[in-house]
This record gives structure tokens, sequence and C-alpha cells, in this order.
């Protein structure tokens, strides 16, 4: 009752949005994967899609972004297990990354 539903949603939040912060990494992990397979295979002008310079750099930034979210999330991670009353602010940085770099 009271101060202690709201800690608990707080808390509930918290790992919800972790949750789905480590979702994005790894849905996107999986995508750049898939996408680096198919730019090796698909051939335009006779020669693999994934030769040309503008496709390498795309995927090499979005490698970059999904790596970068990695040590957020893996802060995050810590920062909940330890309960700490920074938690919250951990989990959006990583949230906040892990989706771009998903999305990218």
């Amino acid at each position: 009752a009271g101060p202690g539903v709201r800690e608990a949603a707080r808390a509930a939040g918290d790992w919800a949005s972790f949750a789905t912060a480590a979702l994005a990494l790894g849905c996107g992990e999986e995508l750049l994967r898939a996408t680096v397979a198919y730019v090796k295979q698909r051939t335009q002008f006779g020669v693999p899609v994934g030769s040309f310079q503008a496709v390498k750099h795309r995927l090499a930034d979005t490698l970059i972004g999904l790596e970068f979210a990695r040590p957020l999330l893996y802060g995050a991670a810590v920062e909940l297990a330890g309960g700490t009353a920074g938690a919250g602010a951990a989990v959006a940085a990583a949230k906040a990354a892990a989706g771009e770099a998903g999305y990218a």
C-alpha cells in the first residue's frame, strides 16, 4: 500500500524497459547478421550488393551502434541487480541506444 506500490510499479517499469532494450539489441544483431548474409548473395551490375561502399558504410554504422549499446545494457543490468536509485537513468539510456541501433 502507498509508497510500496509506487516503488514496485517503478521497479516493474524499469525491468520492462530493460527487457525491451535487451530484445531490441538481440533483434538488431540478428537482423544485421541476416542483412550481411543477404548482401553477400544479392547481385547487381554483376557484383554482390555488399561490395558497394554505401552498403558497407550503412552496415558498419549499424554494427557500431549495436556495439555501443551493449555496454549500456550491461551497465543497466548491474544497476538493476544492485537496486541502486539511479537504475532508471541507466535503463533509459540503454533502451534509447539499443532501440535506435536495432532500428538502424
